[in-house]
Order: C-alpha cells, then sequence, then structure tokens
C-alpha cells in the first residue's frame, strides 16, 4: 500500500493537533477535596468560588461527589465524602471513588492530624498523584495563641512554622508543602491565594503536557525516516501550527513542535501513559 506523502502527513497532523486544542479549550482541571468529616471541605469550597455553592452542616452533608466549577479559572473542585467514618472508611474510599480519576487532590486537615489523614496522604504518595496540603481552621489556632499570657503566645509566623513541623514530622515527609487556610469568609485569605494560583498553574502545564504528548505521538512515526525528512517534517508543521494556541498558555503548539524537533528539554513528552503530569505538589 503506497504511504502517504509528506504534504498529505503534515496536513492530517496539523488537523489531529487542531481536533486536540478545540478539546482542551473545553477542558476543567479536576481537583478532588479529600478529608475527614467535619474538616471543612465544603465550607472551603464555598471559600474558594467565594458563594455558598456546596452544603455545609453540623452533620456530614456530602454523600457523594460535587463538582463545582471556580469562576473565572479553569479549576473544578469535586465535593466528596469524608473518610474516616463508618459509611466510608479510609481503607476502601480510594478506590471506591477511584481517585487518579483526577488531575490533583487537596487533602485537608483540621485542628489535628489523624491517622486517616497519614493514610490517605500514603495512598495519594504511592499512587504518585498530584496533591496539595491544606490545614484549615487556622484562624482558629490564632485566636487560641491570642488567649495565652501576654509574652506565652506565639506569632503567626512561629505558630504557622510550629504546624507545617509538625506536619512534616508526622507524614515523614521534610520537603512537605502546607497551605495555611480559614474557610470562614470574615477571615484574611491567609495562604489561600498561593494554593489557588499553584493550582492554576498545574492546570496550565496539564494542557502543555497533552499537547507536548500528543506531538510525541505523531512524531514517533519519523523515527526511521532520514535526517533529512524529519527535518522538512517538522519545519512545515511548525509552520504549519504556528498561529495555533494552546489555552491558557502564551506559547503556541508551532512552538512546542520547533522545541520538540530540537531536542530541548521544555517538550520532553511525559514518561507515563495517561499524560499526567507526575510533578507532586507535596
Amino acid at each position: 500500500m503506497k504511504q502517504p506523502s509528506l504534504s498529505t502527513r503534515v496536513q492530517q497532523d496539523e488537523r489531529a493537533l487542531q481536533q486536540l486544542i478545540h478539546q482542551l479549550r473545553k477542558r476543567r482541571f479536576t481537583v478532588a477535596m479529600l478529608g475527614e468529616s467535619g474538616s471543612g471541605k465544603s465550607s472551603l469550597i464555598n471559600r474558594f468560588a467565594e458563594a455558598y455553592v456546596a452544603p455545609i452542616g453540623a452533620i456530614e452533608t456530602t454523600m457523594d461527589a460535587q463538582h463545582v466549577d471556580i469562576k473565572d479559572t479553569p479549576l473544578t473542585l469535586v465535593d466528596l465524602p469524608g473518610y474516616g467514618t463508618q459509611a466510608w472508611p479510609t481503607p476502601r474510599f480510594f478506590e471506591h471513588f477511584n481517585l487518579p480519576q483526577y488531575d490533583a487532590a487537596i487533602l485537608v486537615l483540621g485542628a489535628r492530624i489523624k491517622t486517616d489523614d497519614i493514610e490517605m496522604f500514603e495512598r495519594l504518595k504511592s499512587a504518585n498523584m498530584p496533591f496539595y496540603v491544606v490545614r484549615n481552621f487556622i484562624d482558629i489556632a490564632l485566636e487560641g495563641e491570642a488567649t495565652r499570657k501576654s509574652g506565652d503566645a506565639m506569632s503567626y509566623n512561629d505558630l504557622i512554622e510550629q504546624i507545617r513541623q509538625d506536619a512534616r514530622v508526622q507524614f515523614r515527609a521534610r520537603e512537605l508543602k502546607l497551605y495555611a487556610i480559614s474557610s470562614r469568609p470574615d477571615q484574611p485569605r491567609f495562604d489561600l491565594e498561593a494554593l489557588r494560583k499553584e493550582m492554576i498553574d498545574a492546570a496550565r502545564e496539564n494542557i502543555l503536557e497533552r499537547v507536548r504528548a500528543r506531538i510525541h505521538a505523531l512524531s514517533s512515526r519519523w523515527s526511521d525516516a532520514s535526517g533529512w525528512t524529519r527535518t522538512r517534517y517538522y519545519t512545515r508543521l511548525a509552520a504549519r501550527t504556528l498561529t495555533l494556541s494552546i489555552p491558557q498558555n502564551t506559547r503556541t503548539v508551532g512552538m512546542l513542535v520547533t522545541a520538540y524537533a530540537m531536542g530541548m528539554s521544555d517538550a520532553t513528552p511525559p514518561a507515563n501513559s495517561d499524560e499526567r503530569t507526575k510533578s507532586r505538589r507535596t
């Protein structure tokens, strides 16, 4: 059977990349909200959304996965039931809700780190799933310090560092990055904006990884071709996709094709099969 010409292949691959970009424009970066019942997952979602979008109450109110799109961002927060309860014991929680289906997770800690929190941390780490660790109710901890005798109360920075060091010891993670947040709308935002920015950056990188992976898949057919043929292919494909913008990024597909052709590390395809970003946010 006669093989398609170089020009035909370039046109086909251009269409494939255009279709991918069309799909990625609609794609949301899904983040699973994890924590024990009462850790403040739902109220934290409301803080992110700046609206009452996730029900909260004195008892467990989240019984199934609830998706909440955060306005003006590519983020979708997924409110899940609390683990470590009679209904949802931690050992079967991870598999039942198929946590690896999500792009990332937020592990929400309450006032104390529990055994179930440590177990969930280990499960996320073993699955090589990107996740963020949040210490909720930081305002309550600060209020507690304010009641101490003058001279005994720790400053905000000292208290946060103590909480972070305690988490690093209990999770056995010396490089743990912990975000201190209050889910109460009448409190300062603390580390909320830093967490929001990091997740948006991760969403953009996730899209870049998917485009890189598709470029790698398309170009792999030329692995046995001559250097001259590969050069012509990359040159033509880069030219045809130079203005094809990548969602939420300043780069174009043509720029990534060129980088890939030049063997730049910026264009290295992801090593795993599902194209997930491997960097873990811990």
